[in-house]
């Protein structure tokens, strides 16, 4: 990530935007202001986000973009495999959905 890509939506972004966009991030955390992400899905500007990573991975398990209604968020999931380390894990996040 670069200073140039760092936040690089946030709220004067997402003001710019049409309302009822989606937001699909699956390359890096940090691309988005989560806090701005966050306001723009209450406010209805964002009707949907799929994310992938965060700003801090992993994020918290009380983080507030994973227990908001917009489906479609899952912390790496990715990194979750039935034969690895974290079957546990993996299994836990499938029989959530």
């Amino acid at each position: 990530m670069t200073p140039e890509t760092k936040v690089l939506l946030n709220a004067a972004a997402f003001a710019k935007m049409r309302d009822g966009v989606r937001v699909i991030n699956c390359a890096r955390g940090g691309l988005i202001d989560e806090r701005d992400l966050l306001a723009a899905l209450d406010s209805g500007k964002v009707a949907g986000a799929a994310l992938d990573v965060f700003e801090q991975e992993p994020p918290p398990a009380d983080h507030p973009l994973i227990k908001h209604d917009s489906r479609g968020i899952d912390p790496a999931f990715g990194c979750f495999d039935r034969r690895g380390p974290r079957s546990e894990q993996w299994q836990q996040r499938s029989q959530s959905r």
